[in-house]
């Protein structure tokens, strides 16, 4: 076996690892998020935590650290600790455990505050100490006294008026919020669910844990507001062109959402605008790969989100100096009459100045097929959107085509400069 299979395989052992083990993502907002990296690309991290599956754009991730890395560093910092003699880095060190989570090792740092300073608050209520009859309480004992030092009677009038004021008003927490916000969509009031959401992010308590899963559910909790307005309009048949319109205008919009979230969207999406037009490819299901036949070409399939017009996939395939190459797929209608344009979006980047032609054949058969050239004289994006039978079509004849048998769509890139086209959401309209 070769050095460098060994290497591979040794390589593809390590990242399956890396992928499985616990860690930390620290985001640029200050937010700490722990669990399990499930899966990595070039712009994405996915993270499973006890909240579900949280995907995080890498623009807003400053590190990730695994579990050891967290806590071999814990180690350090609370060793370094202990040999100081006043509170500060074991009070800043808390802090860091509050913020990573660290539930046990936050309770070492408050039990070695409380062995040199009996009386600290921050340490008494990290453990969940409560003040009985002027002295601390563990919440394993409550009855018993935990420590023999007293508080002076401004500080138990004070505690008193607090404890009060809990027993009146039981305090809102994430999980509350997140079953008000699901009882809202429940009644058809997404938009309140988003109000409560945003405004407990704002003032209340929770983790980072709990923070990253309220910001993911106002992400979701704003495709479901939108995905709602769609169903009422696509509902009456005056407005439901209106519906189309509105979730094609928000169809990237919705890039963070969760998978589930975004498998609703796009199965609405797919259904709303198939009553409108017919879909040749907008490239995001795999399966329709296979009905693409090239020559003097080939088709790669690209997520870089600079090369994608629409959704979360192009096809891009790169044409020679002078050679000329066609791409065709089979996955259209029979029936082009039930349709009024043609449309797709094109990027083209060439190599060096000049055209070149393309040519849309929608073919009855191989010897029979309706044609229509283009000069691409542009450089990036375009939407190109061409009338077919109707009057004033520039659709040109070839034999004897029949727009009510059309069989195969042909993109026919004529003689040239070298270059590269993208092709994104390739569609019939009505």
């Amino acid at each position: 076996m070769s050095r460098r299979i060994i290497l591979i395989a040794v390589l593809s052992f390590i990242m399956a690892f890396t992928v499985a083990e616990g860690a930390f993502i620290v985001r640029s907002g200050g937010a700490i998020i722990r669990g399990k990296i499930t899966k990595e690309d070039e712009h994405h991290v996915w993270i499973k935590t006890k909240y579900g599956e949280q995907k995080i754009p890498r623009t807003s991730i400053v590190e990730i650290k695994t579990d050891e890395e967290v806590f071999l560093e814990f180690k350090s910092r609370f060793e370094k600790a202990g040999k100081s003699s006043g509170l500060t880095e074991f009070e800043q060190l808390l802090a860091w455990c509050k913020s990573y989570k660290l539930k046990e090792e936050g309770n070492r740092c408050a039990k070695e505050l409380i062995k040199r300073s009996p009386l600290h608050v921050k340490a008494r209520k990290w453990l969940r100490h409560k003040r009985v009859d002027g002295k601390w309480v563990g919440p394993e004992d409550e009855k018993k006294e935990s420590e023999d030092e007293t508080i002076d009677d401004s500080e138990e009038e004070e505690e008193e008026k607090t404890e009060k004021t809990e027993d009146e008003k039981e305090p809102e927490t994430a999980e509350t919020v997140i079953k008000k916000a699901e009882q809202l969509v429940e009644n058809g009031k997404t938009r309140r669910a988003i109000g409560i959401v945003e405004r407990f992010i704002k003032v209340g308590e929770m983790s980072d844990d709990e923070r990253a899963a309220l910001e993911q559910l106002v992400i979701d909790l704003a495709c479901e507001f939108d995905m709602e307005e769609a169903k009422k309009l696509f509902k009456q048949a005056s407005t439901a062109i209106r519906a189309y319109t509105l979730l094609e205008k928000v169809y990237t919009k919705h890039a963070d959402v969760s998978p589930e979230m975004a498998k609703k969207f796009r199965d609405l999406y797919v259904m709303v605008r198939n009553r409108f037009l017919f879909s040749i490819d907008d490239f995001e299901n795999p399966e329709l790969r296979k009905k693409w036949t090239m020559h003097q070409t080939s088709i790669s399939f690209t997520k870089d989100p600079a090369k994608i017009k629409q959704g979360f996939t192009a096809a891009s395939f790169y044409v020679r100096e002078n050679v000329i190459s066609d791409v065709i797929t089979i996955n259209i209608p029979t029936n082009w009459k039930k349709y009024k344009y043609l449309s797709f979006f094109l990027y083209w980047k060439g190599d060096a100045p000049g055209r070149r032609e393309l040519t849309i054949d929608a073919a009855t058969d191989a010897n029979n097929w309706w044609l229509r050239t283009n000069n691409i004289d542009w450089q990036g994006w375009r939407l190109v959107k061409l009338k077919i039978w109707q009057s004033g079509n520039k659709f040109f004849t070839h034999n004897d085509p029949v727009w009510e048998r059309i069989t195969f769509l042909r993109f026919y890139i004529e003689e040239g400069p070298g270059g590269t086209i993208i092709l994104d959401d390739i569609k019939l309209e009505r």
